[in-house]
């Protein structure tokens, strides 16, 4: 291929095959220690027409490559993909670009060390895959390191011109500023160099050379930066100090810097629910949280670009000052007292990129990008990126702690995080709110984990290859939170990942396959049984597989548990569920509640839950309080839901007054059946008490939000309600209903979604009348038809919104009472969707399924008998897509 060379440790080249296999190297090897799913790869080498043999193609170009680099080739599998497993600075391309941003982040170096610095980058630099004639999204891989490579020029040129060689930059920029005609940075440096070798008259005329440009090229006029530099040479000013970065600024702030930034953005953490509860004393708590962070911006050379309620916007020159004013920032605010004992929690975010002011603002997506860091922080907590987090320098760096991968928006890649120590709390240990990327797909739910210390001592050890551990337990005791937290003890002891697999939004049998396939990473794809694909993706991998929530479809989960352990011998099983599965060689724990014993000198596990929790916490140097706190615990057997529930009461109710309503409502059982055990009753008993609480409308939307058999958003919340409230309303009743503990937030990449615990939404349902539930239904069925169903449109939005509500689409199918021919379109939805993403077996067997579930005789069953065909005929089963032709054709002349 001729751009892409590999070396081996004796400087010897090393053949690495044909131009796709070399491409397939070059992806990898542009996302250097970061898996790359096949499908991408099939996308980057072969684009909108890839071969049949695609797939298997690149499994060969895999072993070849294998082969080429030797016995000890960092190259690996990963779920869906490979990875390419050698440090950035053996890429070339990555190498460079690690080393120009840590040059550019030096905006306070000496002129002239820049310069020789920049030079020696400049000299390593070679035109990537220069002579091969790349695929578009290759070539789209690429742009960002050219663009790295002008950027470097310009700073080049600018350092040049300041260290007093403005004669090596102007001989460079006249050939620059004709190759790059549109770039105003490479013409305001030009001029720049001719003024400062006295030649302001050939300054004056490269400025009306770069307007003649601008006009041809693009039809616009110069910046405001070129046109301000222009006025000063025509007034006789010294202006040869002048930058792109230093023109232009915030209000009151004309020095914003340019080039390589840092950014930080805040905002309070529950900033709402603070409104409620402070009043009128918010204003006087917003003002005095920007007066702190304020402080600490100046304090560390930040200039204010936006301040948009209670979140800033703010540029710095250099990452370490960002930590700095960050730290401070936390420190003030912890430090102050505020009114009435509530605390002030910030989430901070901070990254870099490269990005140059214009008219007072920012237009780049470095921008975006730690406006997404700012919002997957918690509340206190600071997250820095990589990109800021390399310029940093000892002895800061010793406050940053590692958390790993994440998926996040706007970045095309996984973006590794670390939180910033501030001493203030112990926030920087907590995980933020994305998906992690690194070796497993546990999201860890919001608050401090409390107790279980034998358990998760215990479990570990049992985790053997062909092992199945079984956490059980009553609904409510914290099976799920304890599963996530052995997932995170043991991932680095799973070569091939822990992958958790929840089954709480499911309730068909068949899905559970597809179900484990996406956790893992299995491509469920073609003619073959997607179980089968499954077992054969697992193989001889060392994997954790976690089964959340088994109960509901306990015989159909030890069957697929049992199967996989059959055929994967070194794959492990943690299950959780009610009851166990039932197998040969299980091993069991059973969870109780927790315990009331203390621990150490401190108050028992249940009492520090509750304090966490709270709403308001208690005062805990008060002994009476504190064991008011016990018996309420107590009361409720110490189930960490039913402790989670009570607490979060206390904004209004002391735990003396919550005791007694709990008393008091004994009589509301909606069972005195004296089998159900004790703590079951407990818990429904809460969970009536916590029902009784909520206004009608919250009590409605808690019924409503049943029909759910997986996540939603506000929006589809506000579908299911109904009329009678605004969207800004529903809006309030779901924060509202996730501050009382009834609906768990799930973070996803940044976005917030919601969900209601199986325990809460199985309550709930028993007081949704059979007509509640339909008209919810109906109109969340109709609403889907519209966006997602036979009329949309395929595109990738509609893929993506396919994805995230596949499980509500597959349970309002069985909605008894909504329209069939309604819910005949949703089924033709969730077949398409199988066929677009090439789910064919999956398919198949979901059609049938809806076909015997919805046997109306309608123009939607039609279309649902061609959708089976379509797919027959796909797997080349061609006797099966004849039958489905004939009976849809016979069902046409019947139906019109």
């Amino acid at each position: 291929m001729g751009g892409l060379t590999v070396v081996d440790d004796d400087g010897r080249n090393v053949a690495t095959g044909g131009p796709k296999q070399q491409l397939v190297l070059a992806v990898l090897a542009l996302s250097a220690g970061a898996a790359v799913s096949t499908d991408r790869l099939i996308d980057l080498v072969w684009g909108d027409d890839p071969p049949r043999t695609a797939r298997r193609t690149v499994q060969s170009y895999i072993s070849a490559l294998r082969a080429a680099l030797g016995a000890d080739a960092p190259l690996l599998a990963r779920p869906g993909g490979y990875l390419l497993d050698v440090p950035r600075l053996q890429v070339d391309l990555l190498a460079f670009e690690d080393d120009v941003s840590g040059i550019l982040a030096r905006t306070n170096a000496v002129p002239e060390a820049k310069a020789v610095a920049l030079e020696r980058a400049l000299a390593n630099w070679r035109s990537p895959l220069e002579l091969t004639p790349l695929p578009e999204g290759v070539a789209a891989l690429i742009v960002p390191f050219e663009e790295l490579r002008l950027q470097a020029v310009e700073a080049l040129v600018a350092a040049q011109i300041d260290a007093g060689r403005a004669g090596d930059a102007v001989r460079r920029l006249e050939t620059l500023v004709r190759e790059h005609p549109t770039r105003e940075n490479l013409w305001l440096q030009l001029a720049r160099g001719l003024a400062a070798l006295g030649r302001r008259d050939a300054a004056l005329s490269t400025m009306q050379r770069a307007r003649e440009q601008l006009r041809e090229q693009l039809g616009l006029e110069p910046s405001e930066t070129l046109r301000r530099y222009e006025q000063e040479l025509l007034d006789g000013t010294s202006p040869t100090a002048a930058t792109v970065g230093d023109q232009g600024g915030a209000a009151g702030d004309s020095q914003l810097p340019g080039g390589q930034v840092t950014f930080v953005f805040t905002d309070i953490e529950g900033s709402t629910k603070l409104l409620r509860s402070l009043g009128d004393h918010y204003a006087e708590v917003l003002e005095e949280h920007r007066r702190i962070l304020r402080a600490a911006w100046a304090a560390n050379t930040g200039h204010e670009v936006n301040v948009d309620g209670d979140a800033f916007f703010v540029a710095f020159e250099d990452a370490p000052s960002a930590v700095r004013a960050c730290v401070a920032a936390q420190e003030g605010l912890a430090a102050h007292a505020w009114p009435d004992a509530h605390e002030v929690r910030v989430r901070m975010g901070i990254h870099s990129g490269i990005a140059y002011p214009r008219d007072d603002d920012y237009a780049a997506m470095a921008v975006h990008q730690a406006a997404r860091i700012g919002d997957a922080a918690q509340g206190g907590q600071v997250l820095i990126t990589a990109e800021a987090a390399c310029a940093v320098e000892p002895p800061l760096t010793d406050c940053l702690h590692d958390l790993g991968r994440f998926r996040v928006r706007d970045f095309d890649q996984p973006v590794s995080l670390f939180a910033v120590d501030t001493g203030c709390s112990a926030m920087h240990l907590q995980a933020p709110r994305l998906m992690p990327a690194d070796g497993h797909n546990l999201t860890p739910p919001p608050g401090a984990f409390f107790a279980r210390a034998d358990e998760l001592e215990q479990i570990p050890p049992l985790l053997q290859p062909g092992e199945l551990v079984t956490i059980t337990g009553p609904g409510g005791v914290g099976k799920t939170r304890l599963a996530i937290e052995v997932g995170f003890a043991v991932a680095s002891s799973f070569a091939d990942g822990v992958w958790m697999v929840g089954l709480d939004s499911i309730d068909e049998p068949a899905v559970i396959s597809t179900a484990i396939a996406d956790a893992v990473g299995a491509t469920t794809r073609g003619r073959t049984d997607p179980w089968q694909e499954v077992v054969d993706h697992l193989g001889d991998k060392k994997v954790l597989v976690v089964v959340d929530n088994c109960e509901h479809l306990l015989a159909d989960c030890a069957a697929r548990v049992a199967d996989l352990l059959r055929h994967c011998p070194t794959l492990t099983v943690l299950a959780t569920s009610r009851a166990p599965l039932g197998l040969l060689r299980e091993r069991i724990i059973r969870l109780d509640p927790l315990t009331s014993e203390p621990t150490g000198a401190g108050p028992s596990d249940a009492v520090r839950l509750f304090v966490d929790r709270s709403a308001r916490p208690p005062p805990t140097h008060a002994a009476d309080t504190m064991r008011e706190i016990e018996r309420l615990c107590a009361d409720v057997d110490r189930l960490p839901l039913a402790i989670e529930l009570v607490a979060c009461r206390t904004d209004t109710l002391t735990p003396a007054d919550i005791r007694s309503a709990l008393a008091a409502g004994s009589s509301v059982l909606t069972t005195g059946d004296p089998r159900v055990p004790a703590r079951h009753r407990s818990l429904e008993r809460l969970l009536d008490w916590s029902y009784q609480l909520l206004t009608p409308a919250e009590q409605a939307a808690l019924r409503r939000l049943t029909v759910f058999a997986a996540t939603f958003d506000r929006s589809t919340a506000a579908t299911a309600f109904g009329e009678g409230a605004t969207p800004d309303e529903i809006a309030e009743l779901v924060w509202s209903l996730a501050a009382k503990s009834l609906i768990a937030v799930e973070p996803a990449a940044g976005a917030t979604r919601y969900r209601l615990l199986r325990t809460v939404r199985s309550y709930a349902a028993t007081h949704l009348e059979d007509a509640e539930r339909v008209d919810a239904a109906r109109r969340l069925a109709e609403r889907f038809t519209e966006a997602i169903g036979p009329d949309a449109p395929v595109d990738d939005d509609w893929v993506g919104g396919m994805e995230l509500e596949l499980n509500n689409l597959r349970s309002l199918v069985h909605a008894t009472g909504v329209d069939e021919r309604l819910r005949q379109k949703l089924a033709w939805s969730v077949i398409r969707f199988h066929d677009v993403t090439t789910r064919f077996a999956a398919g198949i067997d979901a059609c049938q399924r809806f076909l015997d579930a919805l046997p109306a005789e309608t123009p939607e069953r039609v279309a649902l008998l061609t959708a089976l065909a379509d797919i027959d005929l796909r797997v080349g089963d061609l006797a099966g897509a004849t039958a489905a032709i004939d009976a849809a054709a016979a069902l046409r002349e019947r139906v019109g």
